[in-house]
C-alpha cells in the first residue's frame, strides 16, 4: 500500500522538528560543557518533543504514544539476537589492539560516557527513527520501502559527521547509518514493536568506540574496520533471528 503523502509530510516535518536542535547541540555544545549533562538534555528534549507530536499527531494521549514510539517489552528472542550479534562490535577493538601490540585502556569517564550513549543513541534516536518514522511508515507501507524511506532521514542525520571526521571518515559513518537503519527497523519490527533490540543494537555500535581511550594513530587504521565489523555484525540479525524462530 501507498504511503499516504499526508503521513510522509507529518512523520518527516516532526522528526525534522526534533533532529535539528540534537544536531545544533552535537556540533556547537562547547567542549568544557558536562558531556553527561548534555546527553541528558538531549533525551529528554527527543523523547520528550517525539512523544509531544506523537500525541498530537497520532495517539491523542500519553499514555497510547508511550507505548506507539516503542516503549514496550522486548521479545525474548530479539533481545538475544541483540545481544550476540553485539559480541563482536564490543570485542573488536580490544582484540585488533591486543593483535597490534596497542595499549588501550576505558576512559576515565568512560562509565558516563556509556550512559550518555545509551541514552542519546540508544533510546533517543530510537525513538525518534524506529518508534515514530519507521513505525508509522510501516503501518501503510511494506517493510523494505518504509525502512528506505527511515534510512534516508536516518543518514540525513549524520552528515554533520562529514565537518567534523572529514570527508572520508565522515562518508562513510553517513553511509554506515543509512545501511544499519534496516537491521534496526527489523529488530524494532520483529521485537514486537519495542526499543528494545534496536537500543542494544544501536548503543552496542557505538559506544566502544566513545568509551575506549584509544591512541590517534590506532584510531585511524581501525575506524573503517571498525565499521565493517559493525556492519557485517549488526545485519546477522536477520539470519539469527530466522534460526531462532524456526528453532
Amino acid at each position: 500500500m501507498k504511503v499516504p503523502s499526508n503521513t510522509l509530510i507529518k512523520v518527516y516535518v516532526a522528526a525534522g522538528l526534533v533532529i535539528i536542535p540534537l544536531v545544533a547541540a552535537a556540533f556547537f555544545t562547547p567542549p568544557d560543557f558536562p558531556m553527561l549533562l548534555r546527553q541528558v538534555l538531549l533525551c529528554v528534549w527527543g523523547v520528550g518533543a517525539t512523544l509531544g507530536f506523537e500525541r498530537l499527531l497520532f495517539s491523542g494521549s500519553w499514555g497510547r504514544a508511550w507505548q506507539r514510539v516503542g516503549f514496550v517489552r522486548v521479545r525474548r528472542s530479539m533481545a538475544l539476537v541483540a545481544l550476540l550479534v553485539s559480541l563482536p562490535m564490543w570485542l573488536f577493538l580490544p582484540l585488533l589492539a591486543w593483535l597490534q601490540d596497542t595499549p588501550i585502556q576505558l576512559r576515565s569517564d568512560g562509565w558516563a560516557l556509556l550512559v550518555g550513549v545509551i541514552l542519546v543513541n540508544g533510546i533517543t534516536e530510537e525513538v525518534i527513527h524506529r518508534g515514530f518514522v519507521f513505525g508509522h511508515l510501516r503501518q501503510e507501507w511494506s517493510f523494505w520501502p518504509a525502512a528506505m524511506l527511515s534510512a534516508l532521514l536516518f543518514a540525513g542525520q549524520h552528515l554533520y559527521l562529514i565537518f567534523i571526521l572529514g570527508w572520508i571518515s565522515g562518508l562513510a559513518s553517513v553511509l554506515l547509518a543509512a545501511l544499519l537503519a534496516f537491521p534496526l527497523a527489523y529488530s524494532y519490527a520483529h521485537g514486537g514493536n519495542s526499543l528494545g533490540g534496536p537500543a542494544i543494537l544501536h548503543t552496542s555500535s557505538n559506544a566502544p568506540m566513545i568509551i575506549l581511550a584509544l591512541p590517534p594513530t590506532f584510531l585511524a587504521t581501525a575506524l573503517l574496520p571498525y565499521m565493517g565489523v559493525v556492519l557485517v555484525s549488526i545485519y546477522l540479525v536477520f539470519i539469527l533471528d530466522r534460526c531462532l524462530d524456526t528453532n
